[in-house]
């Protein structure tokens, strides 16, 4: 499969889960920003966000000197870099094609360009004028021109003559969003639509000569959208300043009007393609290429964690440099006796809560993240120094530039003279371009691009001897859910172009990193990657590559596109306009080899009664909670002896959905449990076979141990503000007798809901042969729960809703009590397509007997219908 390959969910949801992640990758070791495209709501990276908020430069440096004691130069370590995928990127003369297809525009048509501020333009608008089209020039800082309300067929997006902004960039991903709803509208009657983007670098998106740099991130919002918004044709296309308005405009009319690969650079001799070309070999540093000397001092920002901290180590071993790392982390400090010989992350809780370091689950959470933070930090700082460099940590928000120069004042007093820097920060913010902000984009471009600027800007630019920019592949390819990702690491690539022309002889390289190997990225994961074409790339390898790339010689391409062993190299073709769609009905299977089955059921409305009272669009549907159960009891078939205690990241990919005549053979295949602290996790998948083989239907990691999970206290209270009465809730759901759980609608405002909820008594009642005597998790309870937050969205967004995924549950009895119990549901995010909310359900007394964390919701208009449908 490609590297555009995606996930599959529900036909009847229509939209695709939208992610809120923000982190700072990649130097954490448990993600990066490519893995995070499969990795949405795992409990493990959001619970990152806990520690990632970004703090000034400390005033004093935790160092990490060497011993008095001179060590010897560290033994050539023999890192086999062959397996990796690396190509550079290249651009190619293009002869002109006369074969191409012309897009069919629907006639009469609308048809938008952005005023760039010379004849441009206009000159374009009169040709497309001319093919009968309606144009209109609109002026890019200004978007209060209404949509259009007849067929709209086109938006070009001229990147300003006098110079593209920060906030130009930002404003062509709004018109995207103001008008990318019409264009899909027109596109979805088979007709072509247009989004594209025009860039001012040099023809050949800024490969040969200086332009306008930062219109380079143009390329990654038109590339995103051809993944968003496949049914479009997407094109990024790449200008010189012209010697003639009137030849460039009638070229790039040409280009508009015709089909081709999505990114097309435009000069006075033709078309320019852009190609990655295969590295085929990395050799050893050579004593005349070595761009830094012992006692050098290399600045390396992203953190002394994971994958930036790795990257020093392999500096540190091949060069010995004095290091610098720079990190948003507060810097280590000394911790209390009452964690000392404490290693474990159940353990540390413990002591943390015992102590009274913490009041609520979350802050204790976020406390033990710091600690394991500060003492990775210190062993990343003990290797360096046992390497024989000097090496220091400084908190740091890189986009403060007041911050940065007193940081940099400071270092060069103290060390010298900076010759090396690592730019490993950044941060995600991830989520649909329809629904992403203001805020996320200045924070995700401005960590890149900004904290890149203040640092350059404030080093005296003839010190650099070199300079590695940590990129993405994201940039390259384009990634769903990451339009300002793309669009801060294109700019960034095109920042290190510059840079090697005005600098040739400092060494530049912009790594364009695939998924790198580590943390949560095993099992399916790792199979799913693979499927995908996409090989990880191993920590070791990854790092070695950065000090390898530094002693090739300087004239070597800047952009270098990295992906691990075994990757299906996407070199020496163009990209196509388009994405290549993958049908929402198709889910590939990522079950491990090495997973057991571990039991295999029948289910129809015979042999599962409860699925009458669960029907949507005319089709009797397997509830999330019956899907949860199933997966529970897999887990707990292969791993007898352990306690149920919660689930991560449980996913819909494909409902499980039957005629009323259907019968549907479905398995659960798992893992073998591994050890994390004190718990134990297995992955399970729901599986259902047919002739053409196995489709994956859910997933989730199941969490066992020994009893239950400590019990947290109460912690939700429901925003007020707007409230309202829901006096039938069942009038507004479709659900049938089993699931007709909710007693009263206690409370519901903007904030969220409380609800009283009958439970869902022993199994017998609702099966004629249930998997166990008694339930793991009460079933009729968390469908309450999701029931009420399609209550929820009918009463304050006028849409309905289904559950997508659910990032984590945790569950602190054995099991519920037979009386009622209190649903207190919390909306933490709530957007036009999607709705996540937080959970506890309490005893009578108050005291919290389960949660549920990130239940995201999709929402949907067109479930009306669904919801009134019967079996057919």
């Amino acid at each position: 499969m490609s590297l555009d390959h995606d996930l599959g969910i529900d036909s009847i949801k229509r939209v695709e889960i939208l992610s809120a992640l923000q982190e700072q990758l990649p130097q954490l070791p448990t993600v990066s920003p490519e893995q995070l495209q499969t990795l949405h709501r795992l409990q493990d990276v959001i619970d990152l966000l806990g520690s990632s908020t970004p703090t000034a430069a400390a005033v004093t440096p935790v160092l990490a000197a060497p011993t008095q004691v001179v060590v010897p130069p560290p033994a050539p370590v023999a890192i086999d870099l062959s397996s990796l995928t690396c190509g550079v990127l290249t651009a190619v003369e293009q002869p002109c094609d006369n074969s191409r297809v012309a897009l069919e525009f629907p006639a009469g048509a609308e048809f938008w360009i952005t005023d760039d501020g010379t004849d441009l333009a206009m000159k374009l608008a009169t040709r497309f004028t001319q093919a009968g089209l309606r144009v209109r020039v609109v002026r890019l800082d200004d978007l209060s021109t209404p949509v259009p309300g007849q067929t709209f067929a086109g938006l070009v997006v001229l990147a300003p003559d006098r110079g593209t902004s920060d906030a130009d960039l930002w404003r062509a991903l709004e018109w995207a969003q103001k008008l990318g709803p019409v264009l899909r509208e027109t596109a979805r009657t088979g007709r072509a639509a247009l989004f594209a983007t025009v860039s001012r670098m040099d023809g050949a998106f800024g490969l040969k000569h200086d332009g306008d740099m930062v219109s380079g991130g143009l390329a990654g919002l038109t590339k995103t959208l051809r993944h968003e918004w496949p049914e479009l044709t997407c094109k990024a296309i790449d200008i010189a300043r012209p010697r003639n308005v009137d030849a460039l405009a009638e070229q790039l009319y040409q280009e508009l009007r015709h089909t081709g690969p999505v990114e097309c650079g435009l000069t006075e001799s033709g078309r320019v393609e852009l190609l990655v070309e295969p590295v085929v070999s990395w050799d050893a540093p050579g004593n005349n290429q070595v761009p830094l000397q012992p006692g050098d001092v290399v600045i390396v920002t992203g953190g002394a964690r994971g994958v930036t901290a790795a990257a020093a180590v392999a500096l540190a071993r091949n060069y010995r440099p004095t290091l610098v790392l720079l990190g948003r982390s507060p810097a280590p400090q000394p911790e209390p006796d009452y964690l000392r010989g404490v290693h474990e992350p159940a353990q540390i809780k413990q002591a943390l809560a015992t102590h009274g370091a913490a009041s609520t689950p979350r802050a204790l959470q976020q406390q033990c993240q710091q600690v394991l933070a500060h003492r990775e930090i210190e062993s990343t700082l003990r290797q360096l120094r046992d390497l024989g460099v000097q090496a220091e940590y400084r908190s740091a928000d890189v986009r403060d530039i007041a911050a940065v120069g007193r940081l940099m004042e400071d270092l060069q007093s103290r060390l010298g003279p900076i010759r090396g820097l690592v730019y490993g920060a950044g941060v995600l913010a991830d989520q649909r371009l329809e629904d992403k902000t203001r805020e996320q984009f200045d924070q995700v471009f401005g960590t890149k691009v900004a904290g890149l600027r203040n640092i350059l800007g404030l080093l005296p630019q003839e010190q650099l001897r070199c300079l590695v920019l940590f990129s993405s592949f994201t940039a390259r390819y384009g990634r769903k859910g990451q339009v300002d990702y793309a669009i801060a690491n294109e700019v960034m690539n095109k920042q290190a172009q510059q840079w090697r022309r005005r600098h040739p002889d400092c060494r530049v390289v912009a790594f364009n990193w695939g998924p790198w190997d580590g943390g949560m990225v095993q099992g399916g994961l790792k199979t799913l990657f693979a499927n995908e074409g996409v090989g990880l790339i191993p920590l070791a390898s990854g790092a070695e590559l950065v000090a390898r790339a530094l002693a090739q010689p300087a004239s070597l391409p800047a952009e270098i596109v990295v992906l691990g062993p075994d990757s299906t190299p996407l070199f020496g073709t163009a990209l196509a306009e388009t994405a290549p769609a993958v049908p929402a009905e198709v889910v590939p299977s990522v079950i491990p080899a090495d997973a057991w089955m571990s039991f295999e059921r029948e289910l129809s409305v015979t042999t599962a009664p409860y699925l009458l009272s669960h029907v949507l669009g005319g089709k009797a549907v397997m509830p999330l909670a019956m899907v949860a159960d199933w997966l529970i009891h897999g887990a707990m078939h292969r791993t007898p002896g352990l306690d149920f205690q919660g689930w991560n990241s449980l996913r819909i990919f494909k409902g499980v959905r039957l005629d009323a005549d259907e019968t549907a053979a479905l398995e659960v295949h798992v893992t073998k449990p591994r050890r994390d602290a004190s718990e134990f996790v297995v992955t399970a998948y729901l599986v259902r076979r047919s002739e053409t083989g196995l489709t994956l239907q859910a997933s989730a990691e199941i969490v066992l141990g020994t009893g239950s999970a400590v019990e947290p206290a109460a912690q939700l209270q429901p925003a007020s503000g707007d409230e309202r009465t829901i006096a039938q809730p069942y009038s507004l759901l479709f659900h049938g007798p089993a699931f007709l759980g909710i007693e009263q609608v206690e409370g519901c405002s903007t904030g969220g809901m409380v609800v009283r909820s009958r439970t869902a008594g022993v199994p017998e009642t609702w099966l004629p042969r249930p998997l166990r005597s008694n339930w793991m998790a009460d079933p009729l309870v968390i469908d309450v729960a999701l029931q009420s937050l399609i209550l929820w969205c009918r009463t304050y967004r006028r849409k309905p809703c289904l559950p997508a995924a659910v990032g984590r549950y945790r569950q602190y009895r054995r099991s519920y009590p037979a009386a009622s119990v209190q649903v207190v549901i919390g909306i933490t995010k709530a957007t036009d397509h999607m709705v996540q909310a937080d959970v506890e359900v309490r005893d009578s007394t108050g005291r919290v007997i389960a949660s549920l964390q990130q239940v995201d919701n999709v929402l949907d208009a067109s479930l009306e219908a669904a919801f009134t449908t019967g079996l057919q």
